[in-house]
């Protein structure tokens, strides 16, 4: 359904969705009719709450309980419009914990554009409502303003909002990692068997949680290969299987993750 709000993403290579739970999304303008969508057409929201956002406040939860002096750092791969990183601010602030260095967030994105968007509304740039919709979609009890302060702080001075991952030649091992990168119709590179294999031997941290949309047998070998325990769970309204994989600390709960 086509939103009836303004849509500064056109001419990056997007057309503007509104989903069943009246939050949006975007479809690739290639080809309006196939093009792949970045959501569940049955509500981009409520899509982010279930494979991600309540893992994360599982996790992030787990982890400050059994290490509460240790680092947390969180990966996405597929900003998109930012529905997992608002998720992320929205964690820290319903479970009242402060920002500090122990808390990360980076985030890769191919289109710069997407980027430039979202930094130019958390950091108060530009008026882009459509974040503003998103944030009170995923909670409508969710202060904008502190969420956007937030991100302000985590991606500080061009700190971690960075492009294709593919080229990424850190070091960083992270604790919770958030796929959610385009099908591999779209997004081949990303779920390829040598490049999650190699991903995962040097971006997984010990005590690592991985959720995605996506199940798939290349992704499930590659799981197990790397020493996760691989969790299937439903996907969303329909959609085929969605994948929670566990090592180290959070392995000794696994019935938390397993509530669906």
């Amino acid at each position: 359904m086509k939103a009836n709000v303004n849509n500064p993403f056109q001419e990056i290579g997007f057309f503007l969705e509104v989903t069943k739970d009246g939050s949006p999304t975007l479809r690739l303008t290639e080809d309006i009719r196939s093009g792949e969508s970045m959501h569940h057409s049955g509500g981009a929201a409520a899509e982010t709450n279930y494979i991600y956002k309540s893992v994360i406040q599982k996790a992030m939860v787990l982890h400050q309980l059994k290490r509460p002096k240790a680092e947390f750092k969180t990966l996405v791969v597929g900003l998109g419009l930012g529905y997992i990183e608002i998720s992320w601010a929205q964690v820290l602030l319903q479970q009242r914990f402060a920002f500090s260095n122990n808390l990360s967030l980076e985030s890769f994105e191919i289109v710069s554009g997407l980027r430039n968007c979202f930094s130019n509304w958390f950091e108060n740039k530009e008026e882009l409502k459509i974040y503003n919709q998103i944030t009170e979609k995923l909670d409508s009890s969710s202060c904008v303003a502190e969420v956007k302060k937030i991100l302000g702080v985590a991606f500080a001075n061009g700190r971690g909002l960075y492009a294709d991952i593919l080229d990424y030649k850190g070091s960083q091992k992270w604790n919770m990692i958030c796929y959610d990168a385009f099908s591999q119709q779209t997004s081949g590179p990303l779920w390829n068997e040598t490049f999650l294999n190699q991903f995962f031997k040097n971006h997984a941290a010990v005590d690592c949680v991985f959720t995605t949309y996506a199940c798939t047998g290349i992704l499930k070998k590659v799981l197990a290969e790397n020493g996760f325990y691989f969790i299937k769970r439903p996907g969303f309204q329909g959609k085929r299987d969605s994948t929670i994989a566990l090592r180290g600390l959070f392995m000794e709960d696994l019935s938390i993750f397993q509530t669906f």
